[in-house]
């Protein structure tokens, strides 16, 4: 049981670093903007695939509670 709670708290951290990445780079007023509309692009897609990942495993770890 706890492998489950060790992998969904490792998502969740993960997607708040890229949130965290996410704010620095609306912040910055330093780079071009042609570069961190790519960058701001990519940790959009970060996030949006570890939400996913997220709900996956909550819907895998429920079915597994279930199951048993």
């Amino acid at each position: 049981m706890r492998i489950i709670n060790i992998v969904l708290t490792d998502l969740a951290s993960s997607k708040l670093k890229a949130e965290e990445k996410l704010q620095r780079l609306l912040n910055n007023k330093d780079s071009d903007l042609d570069d961190v509309l790519v960058e701001i692009k990519n940790q959009l897609r970060e996030i949006s695939l570890l939400e996913t990942m997220i709900t996956k495993w909550n819907d895998y770890t429920i079915n597994q509670k279930d199951n048993k």
